[in-house]
């Protein structure tokens, strides 16, 4: 069983740490990374930091080589998100079956194979919510203007949307 320990500094955290998680904004990764490097060879470092290719986070980090970069989505938030990982060929099979394990906390995962399917896969789940959001409203407005209330409309627009995907997802 996996043990979590919180500690609010990031160097007596990251000595302990097999897994480093590094969920920061992308200007703050190189800040992070000086902070806690060097690292131990068996450690990993996580990434969802967005825009940080493996190939920059190598570099930041000072050369260990297990370095796992994974992109979810807003519904993440709700553990129902949609997140794409890939992982540098130095983690054994075991050291990705528990990055999955993490990822999968969040919602459904794929890992891809090569590092622009992430890139691809962080356009259509990344801008995917937004995307719905603007639509449901549209949805919602026009059930309002036709005189529905406006907890009547969010109701119609989200449950034909929510029972579709549903439903395609069943197919």
């Amino acid at each position: 069983a996996a043990q979590f320990e919180w500690e609010k500094d990031n160097i007596a955290a990251s000595k302990k740490a097999e897994i480093i998680i590094i969920a920061v904004k992308p200007l703050m990764v190189q800040t992070v990374l000086n902070e806690i490097c060097p690292l131990r060879r068996d450690q990993i470092i996580l990434s969802i930091a967005a825009g940080i290719p493996l190939s920059q986070l190598k570099k930041s980090s000072g050369g260990p080589s297990k370095i796992v970069r994974a992109m979810p989505n807003l519904p993440a938030q709700i553990l129902v998100g949609m997140t794409t990982w890939i992982a540098t060929i130095d983690l054994s099979q075991k050291e990705k079956l528990l990055i999955s394990k993490i990822i999968e906390c969040l919602g459904q995962h794929i890992q891809v194979r090569h590092e622009d399917m992430l890139n691809a896969a962080t356009a259509v789940c990344g801008c995917g919510p937004a995307f719905v959001a603007a639509f449901l409203d549209s949805m919602a407005r026009i059930a309002l203007d036709k005189g529905f209330s406006e907890k009547e409309s969010h109701l119609l627009a989200l449950q034909t949307v929510g029972g579709t995907a549903a439903l395609l997802h069943k197919n």
